[in-house]
This record gives structure tokens, C-alpha cells and sequence, in this order.
């Protein structure tokens, strides 16, 4: 976690196995998965709560200035 990027990071593991007419056959993958996401604000990255349920990650991040109003700018087409 940084002031402007989350990076989320994890495995799987599969494990299959069958049994028939003599032979054995055992199965195991690993998948290692990456990702970096870039914030469109600066967030303060002590203040984080994280929670994992149903297979659902949910992040919950504070901005470092929440008071500080966006600028609108106008575009005027030709």
C-alpha cells in the first residue's frame, strides 16, 4: 500500500486426484496472481481496513484530504 497504488497479492492452490481400474492419478497446481491498481486520489496508507468473506476482498481507504474540493474544467468543442 502507497499513498496512490494498492498491490494485491495471492495464490491458489488446486488439488484433484482419481482413482480407477488400477492407477492412481494425483493432480496439484499452484497459481501465484499479482496486481497493482492505481488510485485517481492520494489515500493515507496506515488507514486501512481490509475484510475477506465469500470470496469477496473489500478495501475500505481514507483520502489524505478529503476537504479539498476537485477543479472543474470546461471543454468547449469547435
Amino acid at each position: 500500500m502507497t499513498d496512490n497504488t494498492v498491490r494485491i497479492s495471492g495464490c491458489k492452490e488446486r488439488n484433484g486426484s482419481e482413482e480407477r481400474e488400477g492407477y492412481l492419478w494425483r493432480e496439484r497446481a499452484y497459481t501465484n496472481f499479482y496486481r497493482q491498481i492505481p488510485l485517481p486520489e492520494k489515500v493515507v496508507p496506515e488507514d486501512v481496513e481490509t475484510v475477506f468473506k465469500d470470496g469477496i476482498l473489500r478495501v475500505r481507504l481514507r483520502k489524505k484530504n478529503p476537504k479539498a474540493k476537485k477543479r472543474a474544467h470546461k471543454v468547449r468543442l469547435n
